[in-house]
């Protein structure tokens, strides 16, 4: 499954829109659930918003391409692609124009609502269909009757459904362009974790050869240490070496440290000048070592002993 989060660029560009049907326009169908009188009124709901967010699944797999066709009229996916004149369903599920700032971007039952909001006020209308027998005041006042039992009376959808309303879509209109970002997988997000991890120990082991890049600090206390969903962690006797073998494997973490740390070290203890020192004398300064890295570091260059 492929998820991609989309959100607007623009805020106070985003139109929720709530369709209305009388009941009596419901026409009982063999063939559907239900259909309309075309000819009769829409009632429209408009409410703005500062800011939302959606998340759309695109399926992947043949189970999950079945499980999406179950609930639309199509044996196969072939049949669904060729009745929306499309090639692949990204194309379909996912329009290329969503960069265009001219245009007005629908969000239909596919896109999931995740959040939207700030509301910056509503408006009903009457939207015309067909052939609609019903004059402008007529329109105005259907209108005004239904914004008046849904915000005045504070009744909201139970006030529509008492004058005859029946709720019958709810999409998105997003006046700006579209940011779609493809969501991480977990295999991916580990690796873009550790890449930052490589990144971050190689320029603090050149930075502070003395201490091996600091990895076998404590966290500080005042240190908001995160976890994989970027939630605080409240364990501050982790070290950094200990943190890192807990979110990525020891073996991974220690084939790392073997790979970047030098034979030996230039470097300057506390009241020493510079010099050059066996890496594993270095390791073994430090208090929250993990003895294995001494003993490997030692193991790899037993010629440094002497």
């Amino acid at each position: 499954m492929k998820i991609y989060n989309i959100e607007p660029t623009y805020k106070k560009s985003v139109c929720e829109v709530e369709l209305w049907r009388k009941n009596e326009d419901v026409v009982g169908s063999d063939s559907t659930p239900c259909r309309y009188n075309w000819n009769g009124p829409i009632l429209r709901r408009e409410c703005w918003w500062r800011w939302a967010e959606w998340r759309l699944e695109i399926p992947d797999t043949q189970e999950e391409i079945q499980e999406f066709l179950e609930h639309k009229p199509f044996d196969s996916l072939d049949q669904y692609l060729d009745h929306r004149g499309y090639d692949t369903l990204k194309e379909c599920l996912l329009p290329d124009n969503f960069d265009d700032d001219d245009s007005v971007h629908c969000l239909e039952d596919d896109f999931e609502m995740m959040y939207c909001w700030d509301g910056q006020g509503e408006e009903f209308r009457i939207q015309p269909t067909r052939n609609l027998e019903m004059s402008e005041e007529e329109q105005k006042h259907l209108a005004a009757e239904a914004e008046r039992m849904y915000s005045d009376e504070g009744m909201y959808e139970e006030g529509l459904e008492e004058l005859g309303w029946e709720h019958y879509s709810t999409f998105y209109e997003v006046c700006c362009s579209l940011d779609v970002t493809l969501e991480e997988t977990e295999e991916e997000k580990l690796q873009r974790l550790f890449t930052e991890f490589q990144t971050k120990f190689r320029n603090d082991l050149e930075s502070s050869p003395q201490t091996l890049g600091n990895i076998f600090e404590k966290h500080d206390r005042d240190e908001a240490v995160k976890d994989d969903d970027d939630n605080d962690v409240h364990d501050n006797i982790l070290t950094r070496y200990d943190f890192a073998v807990n979110q990525f494997g020891k073996e991974k973490i220690f084939k790392e440290l073997m790979d970047v740390i030098p034979a030996t070290i230039n470097c300057a203890f506390e009241g020493e000048v510079t010099s050059t020192y066996p890496s594993f004398m270095v390791a073994a300064s430090l208090p929250n070592v993990d003895i294995s890295i001494i003993f490997q570091l030692l193991r790899e260059n037993p010629n440094l002993c002497y």
